[in-house]
């Protein structure tokens, strides 16, 4: 996934010690995504550090005064220069090695943790405010400690997520990897007026029969890289263009996430095809109808282009 262009790992994805890791969370109110009131920091600790009969936590479900700023491998503020604020940062300003909490869209936040970040936040302690440097340096189990208000008139409450940083894996292999993509278009049929996901599976086959099956599982999950999606809308009305171009390949780039069994999802509205210059001319002809969907992304050194799938709005 990306976040202001700059590639991160999602905490799904076997994030090892030398990778940009995207610790990213959706609220939720009632099956709707929605936005705290407010965000106070996300905390990392090693996850070993909260099990029993040791917490991080104190009796108020909050993170302990008594915990040590040494256990503290991390922490991101919304501000560098507050602890409390009731807005989080906006992803635009994220670079490689920045320190934050970013909200990506509504109800999803991400924080991203990169061993090459310096002070990653401040951190008030028993009176004292500590600047807490990247220390989540082993591979281990970690837990990330969201401290929010969910609403105005809510107390503070922590919420306790997990992720596990990998050790780098090198290997060699004396041959090069032969690998050979499947993909197919899960989303057939979408309402007009709906705002849905496009999901696109990916089956990836590695056909070298002389490889180990460890390490050809490591390509089969995760080996998706640079994903984009174009869009079109198929016209087989006469005195209409046969294609018209609804979102371009470095339209969607931004916007595509890819999951770990390499499962591309665009949140697309078909509503979004009246912006383009067809529709104001008049030559797009109706919003309802077939439309194509291509992917396109990179397999190591391939670049890989689908057939088009059809998917139809109606």
């Amino acid at each position: 996934m990306q976040v202001n262009g700059f590639e991160v790992v999602d905490r799904h994805d076997r994030p090892n010690l030398s990778s940009r890791t995207g610790l990213r969370v959706f609220f939720f109110n009632d099956g709707q995504l929605v936005d705290p009131y407010a965000l106070s920091g996300v905390t990392i600790f090693q996850k070993n550090a909260n099990i029993s009969p040791n917490s991080v936590l104190d009796s108020d479900g909050l993170i302990a005064s008594s915990v040590e700023a040494a256990t503290i491998k991390a922490h991101f503020g919304v501000s560098s220069s507050s602890h409390y604020s009731n807005s989080a940062t906006d992803p635009s300003s994220y670079f490689a090695g920045a320190s934050g909490i970013y909200r990506v869209g509504t109800g999803e936040y991400i924080c991203a943790l990169d061993q090459n970040t310096g002070t990653t936040g401040h951190y008030s302690l028993n009176g004292s405010s500590f600047d807490i440097t990247a220390s989540a340096d082993v591979a281990a189990d970690y837990i990330d400690v969201w401290t929010v208000k969910l609403f105005s008139n809510s107390d503070w409450k922590t919420i306790i997520n997990e992720f596990t940083l990998f050790s780098d894996t090198f290997y060699t292999v004396t041959e090069p990897i032969l690998l050979k993509a499947h993909p197919q278009l899960r989303t057939k049929h979408v309402t007009l007026g709906s705002k849905t996901d496009l999901k696109i599976t990916n089956d990836i086959t590695v056909e070298n029969s002389g490889l180990t099956e460890e390490i050809k599982n490591i390509f089969k999950h995760n080996v998706v890289t640079n994903p984009q999606i174009k869009i079109e809308k198929i016209n087989e009305e006469p005195g209409f263009p046969s294609r018209v171009e609804v979102s371009g390949y470095s339209d969607t780039s931004a916007g595509i996430n890819v999951t770990s069994d390499n499962t591309l999802v665009f949140n697309w509205e078909p509503e979004n095809s009246k912006t383009v210059s067809e529709w104001t001319a008049g030559t797009f002809g109706t919003l309802t109808g077939p439309y194509h969907v291509i992917v396109k992304y990179n397999l190591l050194n391939q670049i890989y282009v689908s057939p088009p799938f059809t998917v139809i709005v109606s």
